[in-house]
């Protein structure tokens, strides 16, 4: 600590004992808050890593996605074709297209035998 001269109108020249000037004090704050920006920073940093990763996973499905989507189409479509046995009756029905006799007993398109088919 240093001695000062005190001048003032209410004091008398003496010498006063002053407190530091508080550069530990100052010190000590400016290490608080930089450290507290640090782990803001810190902080932020973390959500965007986890948030790039997040986002590149979710690319990442939506390709196995697309690509199970490509191979399922083809099969929607022959199963939407093949359970449409209305369509099947009538399309075959005009060409004489009939299943094989083994598939006759199960399948419905097979015709039904006319009087004059009968043995």
């Amino acid at each position: 600590m240093k001695d000062f001269p005190s001048y003032g109108k209410t004091h008398q020249s003496r010498l006063e004992r002053k407190a530091p000037s508080g550069r530990l004090r100052a010190n000590f704050k400016a290490i608080v808050v930089w450290s507290l920006l640090f782990l803001v920073a810190l902080y932020f940093v973390r959500q965007r890593v986890e948030f790039l990763r997040a986002e590149r996973r979710v690319k990442q499905l939506m390709l196995v996605k697309q690509d199970l989507l490509a191979d399922l189409l083809p099969l929607k479509l022959e199963e939407a074709y093949l359970t449409q046995t209305a369509r099947i009756e009538e399309s075959a029905e005009p060409l004489g297209l009939y299943p094989a006799a083994e598939w006759q007993k199960l399948s419905p398109i097979a015709p039904e035998p006319t009087a004059s088919e009968e043995p």
